[in-house]
Formats: structure tokens, sequence, C-alpha cells
């Protein structure tokens, strides 16, 4: 016998070994999987597919909501068990997407576990085509995987069919780059240490997808990994790639038919034109770098049957194209592409973290550069004030464990221990870009590390811009060793005025120090009501003297300027969230620009605890109010006054008036300069010099937060 027929005979797996196996007789399935399949009706092969790659748009989507609804009424049989896990808390919340619509999240969390947590953002299957984050097979596995220790969030995405279509590529996409936005926007409200991207089948490929997208937009730290299950490989079906034979060795097991997947994917891009970004290959394909223009020749001149069809340039890496005629789907067999000389449409450079030799207060940014017409130049940057060190323990095998299973694993199990550093919760997002050299710095500030991004562009592929020096202005310490503190007591009521004592400790001690005699703490919520009680130094009380300046109160001190003495401010103020986070500064009249900020003087020393705050899930709290309105002028009545408190968000609260059939009669402003102490106060006027007519009206308090929209409502009874 041909040792190559028997070698394929022998160590081909599945129907690439044996064209006609059925599932049933692959050795490699698992008996107990083979009786599943068996009880449920999985092992019969269907009959002819009723939809090609060729079949028309709306005969796809008429066949995936069929299909969808097949899908369900058996996930339904099989998992009729499935209920909610007790142990598991479930919360929902609807997010604005990318495009201006709502997406739902779904956010298991073990309920034993108050700490960080790792968090999954996990996709569900259905080939970006059908089905629903709510079906019970999901919602079972996130359960499960939030009992496995983790904070599981499921997506809501469009899909290209089925009842939540149709919405073609990137509509889905969108939704979970929306979702990861999102999940790494609110990780403290989630309590999240990290993001990994997971989905099996179509949410395997929308995985990956999300990922990628994030590295387009420099986003790629919001990933902490991706575990792609199956992925769904658009277009790499019906071609049967002999580079990726496991796609193929299990074609038609439990009515997985590829050439049905391939069509059904038909509808994901309906235009069926893949290109990429002109993001560096990671295959051994040579790359045309870009930007260029391109033609696409393949047209019909008579008897070689060559088309011909020319294409908008667009910047593109790869380029997939599939020409649909009668006689099946034809693919061009070569392909021109021309490339023109210029520059890329934009370049992104990114710094390490760079050190800035203790707390820095930076007060613009500078640049040098040329900027012809239709160049600009952004700059972006992220600020914080450390790291922290982590251990990472791994097998050999290539698996993150434990401290103990690390301890427990024999020898020869034990592999690579890693320490590793990463920020600190102190660092920023990347800020709102800087578009002008010396615009003011975006960033928190004062910060000791700092990283910055500029990205280079141009309309115009012939010029682009030249940077040549990029410049922080930040201004010199007063302590150029540094400036601790703390604040005491670390735990407050709600919305009560406090007494609070800040303490300022010099590091160490330099006589060509400038010193400081002014002290600004950044208030909460505005700072309403905040007032100096008392300041010493060195243990001794002076005669200090304070303004309330916007959201700061600003403590001028009689000294000339404090070198080594420790400075102890007492203040009053009240507080609304939890942790409330006093920030401290310091400068020195002789020198006010050079303003220096004071680091806790250990983890968390700089904030206090509102453990009514955080109790409860109202935002909206201490609600008090006017019972009766009489308009008449009289003195008694004449307005009507309400006030409350939003805890948990800075959001700003909505106030409208209705009748009590629903008609808007009045919108109220905010008088209260305190972000989370509301104020409002209604005269009863309808606008025009008019006023109110008798009755009882429905006053509608609104707080759109991200996360949920709450609503309160209360009664006021207008009379004359």
């Amino acid at each position: 016998m041909d040792r190559t027929n028997l070698e394929k005979e022998v160590f081909l797996p599945g129907k690439l070994g044996n064209p006609k196996m059925r599932i049933e007789d692959d050795p490699r399935l698992d008996p107990r999987l083979l009786a599943a399949l068996r009880n449920y009706g999985l092992l019969e092969q269907g009959g002819p597919l009723p939809v090609s790659v060729n079949s028309s748009i709306p005969d796809l989507i008429d066949f995936c909501k069929q299909a969808e609804k097949g899908w369900e009424e058996e996930n339904a049989k099989i998992y009729a068990y499935v209920k909610p896990n007790p142990e598991v808390a479930l919360k929902t919340v609807v997010i604005r997407g990318v495009d201006d619509n709502e997406i739902k999240l779904f956010i298991h969390r073990p309920k034993s576990a108050d700490s960080n947590l790792p968090g999954i953002l996990y996709l569900h299957g259905g080939g970006m085509v059908m089905l629903s984050t709510t079906g019970p097979i999901y919602q079972q596995w996130r359960d499960d995987l939030a009992l496995s220790g983790l904070v599981t969030v499921g997506v809501e995405f469009r899909n290209a069919g089925g009842k939540l279509g149709p919405h073609p590529f990137p509509a889905g996409l969108n939704d979970c780059f929306s979702a990861l936005s999102w999940m790494h926007k609110n990780k403290s409200f989630l309590k999240v240490s990290g993001i990994i991207l997971s989905g099996e089948s179509g949410g395997g490929n929308l995985a990956i997808a999300t990922c990628l997208k994030a590295k387009e937009v420099n986003l790629l730290t919001h990933v902490q990994g991706v575990y792609a299950q199956a992925p769904i490989l658009a277009n790499a079906y019906i071609d049967k790639d002999p580079t990726i034979q496991s796609l193929f060795e299990c074609d038609g097991y439990a009515g997985m038919d590829l050439a049905l997947v391939a069509a059904l994917t038909k509808l994901y891009d309906p235009q069926e034109i893949f290109t990429s970004d002109g993001s560096s290959s990671t295959t051994s394909i040579a790359d045309v770098e870009g930007p260029y223009d391109y033609e696409l020749l393949a047209s019909d001149t008579g008897s070689k049957g060559i088309y011909d069809f020319q294409f908008p340039s667009r910047p593109v890496r790869f380029f997939n194209w599939r020409v649909p005629n009668g006689r099946g789907n034809c693919r061009a067999l070569q392909l021109w592409v021309f490339h023109s000389e210029g520059y890329p449409a934009s370049v992104s450079l990114q710094s390490d973290d760079i050190s800035l030799g203790g707390a820095r207060s930076i007060s613009r940014v500078e640049w040098d550069a040329d900027l012809p017409p239709g160049t600009q130049i952004e700059v972006q940057t992220q600020t914080g004030n450390g790291f922290r060190e982590i251990r990472r323990y791994y097998l050999t095998n290539g698996s993150e464990v434990t401290k103990d299973a690390y301890e427990k694993a024999k020898r020869r199990q034990k592999g690579d221990i890693v320490d590793e550093r990463i920020r600190d919760s102190s660092w920023s997002d990347w800020s709102n870009p800087h578009r002008l050299s010396g615009q003011s710095f975006q960033s928190p500030s004062p910060r000791q590390w700092l990283q910055t991004r500029v990205t280079l562009s141009s309309d115009d592929p012939g010029v682009f811009p030249t940077l040549r020096s990029l410049t922080f202005v930040a201004n010199d310490p007063v302590i150029t060793s540094g400036l601790n503190g703390y604040v005491f007591p670390r735990e407050a009521a709600l919305d009560s005025l406090m007494e609070f004592r800040y303490t300022i400790k010099p590091v160490s001690f330099s006589s060509a120090d400038v010193g400081f005699n002014q002290v600004r703490i950044i208030m909460p919520a505005g700072g309403t009501g905040a007032e100096l009680v008392s300041a010493t130094v060195g243990g001794v009380e002076t005669d200090a003297t304070s303004l309330l300046r916007g959201d700061s109160l600003l403590v001028q001190l009689p000294q000339a300027a404090v070198k080594r003495d420790s400075v102890e401010i007492v203040f009053k103020t009240r507080v609304f969230q939890s942790p409330t986070v006093f920030e401290t500064l310091v400068s020195s009249s002789v020198e006010q620009e050079n303003t220096q900020g004071v680091l806790p003087d250990f983890v968390g020393a700089d904030q206090v605890f509102v453990p009514e705050a955080v109790a409860g899930g109202a935002l909206i709290r201490n609600i008090s109010q006017s019972a009766v309105l009489t308009p008449n002028q009289d003195g008694i009545n004449d307005s009507y006054r309400l006030r409350f408190v939003v805890v948990k968000t800075d959001v700003k609260p909505q106030v409208r008036v209705f009748s009590l059939d629903g008609i808007q009669v009045a919108e109220l402003a905010n008088s209260s300069p305190q972000s989370n102490r509301a104020q409002f106060a209604w005269d009863g006027g309808v606008g025009a010099g008019q006023t109110v007519a008798p009755g009882v009206y429905v006053v509608q308090i609104v707080v759109p937060t991200q996360a949920r929209k709450e609503v309160v409502q209360k009664l006021v009874h207008v009379v004359y």
C-alpha cells in the first residue's frame, strides 16, 4: 500500500481521514457526550441545505429567524432545569453604545465575595447572526463563571439576523467594544481587577475582533487577555483552506454543516468585502504598506471570463473579494494593488512611564512643530503616583496558579515565579487631547509619574507634520523631599457638617527649600459651607486666615515659610460619597506658581469613608420638600422648595413638574453650588408671566447615570 495513503487513512482525524465517518463512529467522542446527543436527537443528519452562500440576503434573514426559533426551542428542552443560582448576585444595566443605541448588560457576581475579582466580558455564540444572551445556556454559563470567582458581564449585542437583527457588521462589534469601554471605566463599580474577553463560536470571533479594535484605537491596556473558544472564521469554511484542516474534520457532526455556517455568516458582512486597517501582518505574507490607491481588475473582456471593477481608494493591508454569479462563487485570480508615494494618514507614538522626580504640578503642554495645512498634532497624557508589585506563579504547562497551589505542586510541575510591576489605583485614564501648544494640562496634577501619547495626522498624503520637541512645563517643588499627609477621622456621616483634621509632614528638611505658607484643600461637592476651624504649625496654633474659593478652602499661614514643621488644618465640611478624597496642595506666597501636591502618608490616608452612602442602592437620599404652594404673593408658602442629596455619582439631577395627566408644566433649576447637594425652588410660574392652576402636581427627580436611571416622584398641592 502506498505510504502516503496509509498515513492519510491512519492519522487524519474525523472526516479528513474518512469523508463518510459519522459522529457516533468517531473514536475521539466521549461516550457520555454521545449518549447526550442521542437523547436529544442531535445525531440525525440533516437533508439538503435550504440556503447557500448564493442565497439572497432576504432569504438568509428569513431562514435565520426560523433557525433561531428552532435552536431556542431545543435549548429550552435541554436546559429546562436551569434556574438562577441563589449564590450569584445578578444585576442588569443599560448603557449607551457608540452608535447611540441602548445595550443591556448582565452582571453576575458571587455573593460571597466583596473584594476585587477578575472580570470576564462574555460574548455568546450564534455566529453573530442569532441567539440572545438571555438564553438559559448562557445564563447558566455566566453563573458558573461567577461561582468560580469571576465577575462575569454578558452583552446583549445586536445580531446580523434573528430577532435582534438585521444589524450587519460592524453593529455587533461596536456593541461589544462599547461594553468593554464601559466595563473598564466602571472597574471600581464592578470591583474587578482586570478584564478578559471571552466567547465561543461567533462570540469567540467577536472577542478577538473586540481586542483588535481596542488595539486599533490604542486602548489595548483595557484587555488583560482573550479566551476564544472555537471562534468562527468568516469565509474560511467554503474554501476549506488546507492550512487549517481542523475546521473541517467534524463537518456535518450534530447538524453543524459548515456550508450552512458560511451562508449565515454572509449576513454579517453582506458586501463580502473584508479589509484590514493597515496594521502589520502577523503572517509570512508580505505587507503592502499604505496608504495607497488600488484598482482591482477582474472584468469580463469576452472569452476569458475576466471582470473589471474599480473601487474607491482606501488604506488596506489585505483584500478578500467574492464575485457571486449564476454559476456559483468565483474567486478573483489576480489582484493588482497600485502603491503610491506619500505619508500615512496617522501615526501614534507612546512613551514609557516617566518619573517626575516627586509630586510635580504640570501647568501646560508645549511643543515645537511644523504643521502644514491639513495636518494636526494631538497630545494625550496619563498621570499617577506609583506602582505596586505582584508576584505571579506559573506551572511548567504555562498556566498561572495561586501561591498555595504552586507550593503544593510537585517539583517537576513548578515553572517560573515572575514579579510584575503594575500601576496603582491613582493612575488616570487618557486625557482629552491637547491640540494647541501652550494648552493647559488636562490630566490630574500634581502626580509623580507621567505617560504621553502623541498622534500626528494628515488629510493630505503629500504633507505630514513634524514634531521636534515636546515640553511639559512643571513647577519647582517648595519642599524638595516631598510632603506626606493624612486626614482624620477616616469615617463620616452622610451630609453632616463635621470637623476634619488634615496633617501635613515634610519627608525631610533642606535649608535650600523655598518652603510654603499656603495650603489648598479641595473640598468635596463644591465645598459650600466649608470653613476653617484652626491651624497649627509645629504643634503651636497660629492666627491663620482662610478663603473659600470655588471648590477649595485656601488657608494662609502667618509664617513666612514652613520647611521642617508639621502643619495641621482643622476644617468643617460635608461629605456625600464613599470614599471622599481630600486632595491637598501647598504653595509659597513668594513663588505662587510653585504649587506642590501632598501625597498620602499611606494607602488611603487622604480618604474618608461614608458607610451610609455605600449602604443601599438609592442614589437620591434625604429628600425634604414643601407640601403646599400658594403663589399669591402673600408671603406665606409663596415658593415650593425641594432639597435632597445625590450619592455615588456626580451626575447632575433633573427636576420637572407635571400635571396629573402627564403634561410637563415646569423644569426647575438647581440653586446649590454643591454637585451632590441639590436645592430647587418653584414659584408656580409656567412661563409668559402665568402661574399654574390650583391642583395636585407631580414633582419628578431624575438622576440619569450611565449604569441606570433613578426616578423619584413627589406630590405638591397648589392652592390659592
